[in-house]
């Protein structure tokens, strides 16, 4: 998976920890994305819960926000 070129970028609102923007990008294909929001905020904790057969489920995903790719949470 390739990153999204950013063109723009636009603070909309900055709340306590968070911050709020307003993007607008390049996709890989050469698609515009005109408004892409974003909501950043401080890191946080997962608890993972193994099944009894000590399997976990994972899904591989781009963020945009963070420029990359993540395994998460499904």
């Amino acid at each position: 998976m390739s990153k999204w070129k950013m063109l723009e970028t636009t603070e909309l609102a900055k709340l306590g920890p968070f911050r709020i923007r307003q993007d607008k990008c390049q996709l890989p294909d050469g698609r515009i994305m005109p408004k892409y929001y974003v909501v950043e905020f401080p890191d946080w904790v997962h608890v993972i819960a193994i099944t009894p057969e000590g399997m976990m489920v994972l899904v591989d995903q781009y963020r945009h926000a963070a420029e990359g790719r993540f395994l998460e949470l499904p």
